[in-house]
């Protein structure tokens, strides 16, 4: 998968939730999986960031060069949107989003990123939600478990408290990515 090849359904998104909840508020952002910033960078000329702190795994100019998983597991962020750009499955940093006691309302950006293959495969994160332990699930019935598991990720924050509406959006092309889009309130 290329990274941002639907960057016109990413930034669709993102504007849609940042006008419904954000309206002339400046926005504290966590921009986990940042990779150039082609998405953030566009979005701060159109809104308002009073803080905004870019990690990726790989490092570049601007960004924190670390997992940010780990940043989001310690609990020491301060965001009121987080955008979780993965080319895989989100559902690790959103777990760890959503367990933090600390935020009373939360923008949130999840990428699943699907390539060929992929959906013949169970994470460990879906593996353990849905309680298959070792049970080895068929490929065959793998890619109809996982839009499943996407709405089970999403209904796991009332768990933690939250109450959340969803969006969620798909690349013109098929079936390479889901965008979902995340308000979450106590």
């Amino acid at each position: 998968m290329i990274d941002n090849t639907s960057l016109a359904t990413k930034l669709a998104l993102r504007r849609q939730l940042l006008r419904q909840y954000h309206a002339g508020q400046p926005l504290r952002v966590l921009d986990c999986c940042a990779g150039t910033g082609a998405i953030w960078t566009r979005l701060r000329h159109e809104f308002p960031v009073s803080s905004y702190l870019g990690i990726d795994q790989k490092g570049g100019a601007g960004l924190l060069k670390t997992d940010s998983r780990r940043v989001l597991a310690g609990h020491a962020w301060d965001a009121d949107v987080v955008d979780i750009d993965t080319y895989g499955a989100p559902w690790p940093h959103w777990l760890s989003v959503i367990s933090d006691p600390r935020p009373t309302a939360l923008t949130v950006f999840l990428t699943y990123g699907r390539w060929p293959g992929h959906a013949t495969t169970l994470s460990n994160a879906a593996r353990e939600l849905a309680g298959f332990g070792d049970l080895v699930v068929p490929p065959s019935i793998t890619g109809n478990l996982l839009r499943w598991l996407d709405l089970q990720f999403l209904a796991a924050a009332r768990t933690f408290g939250w109450t959340l509406t969803a969006w969620s959006a798909r690349p013109p092309l098929g079936d390479l990515a889901i965008y979902y889009g995340v308000r979450l309130a106590r």
